[in-house]
């Protein structure tokens, strides 16, 4: 995916913008530890994946990739689709090491599968260009539909465009205006336009 000129900056941007409610306390302490806290085997599993994924946005927040990986990795392992998301995000992008699009790929499916409609849309971005894996138009129009019904306004105009378009099945533009309309409801201009073109 191209982020433009500062790549960076937009994935920082994504990032803490999904997960901004993370509390960073004790921020400093986490850092200047030279590796990841070890559990106990008496501590809640849930929340082992939880405080993983909240160490894993201070790492990320401090530029600590390397670490940010780690926790983000211990995070989706123990079900925070969270974790599986952004650390997508950053093998996609070949953030704190070296490109991974299909593992990327599989992460996103793993935080769609969480109910995560981020997760499920760049899933789709990746099937349909055919990064990381085959091209799959059809799983492609699914996901998309899948984020658009978790609330993703994008998600809902690119189904629209399949279903309009007859990508990954069958046209059918009744349904692409239902779609259209309900990301212009939400005043995405995109779909307003689309809405406004469509013929049907």
């Amino acid at each position: 995916m191209n982020f433009g000129v500062t790549p960076m900056s937009r994935i920082k941007t994504i990032i803490c913008t999904l997960f901004g409610g993370v509390a960073l306390f004790a921020a400093e302490n986490v850092m200047a530890q030279d590796e990841p806290i070890s559990v106990g085997p008496e501590i809640d599993p849930v929340q082992v994946a939880k405080d993983a994924f909240k160490y894993g946005m201070q790492a990320y927040e401090y530029e600590k990739y390397e670490f940010a990986r780690a926790y983000f990795n211990k995070a989706c392992k123990g079900g925070q689709p969270g974790g599986c998301f952004n650390l997508g995000l950053m093998l996609e992008n070949g953030v704190g090491g070296p490109e991974q699009l299909q593992t990327a790929r599989i992460l996103y499916k793993a935080a769609c599968d969480g109910d995560m409609g981020e997760g499920c849309y760049y899933l789709a971005n990746m099937e349909t260009k055919g990064t990381g894996g085959p091209m799959d138009t059809m799983a492609a129009r699914a996901h998309y539909g899948e984020a658009c019904g978790l609330g993703g306004i994008k998600s809902c105009t690119r189904y629209a465009d399949m279903l309009a378009k007859g990508e990954g099945g069958s046209i059918d533009l009744e349904q692409a205006a239902v779609y259209y309309d309900k990301a212009c409801k939400k005043n995405y201009k995109v779909a307003c336009k689309a809405l406004y073109e469509l013929d049907y």
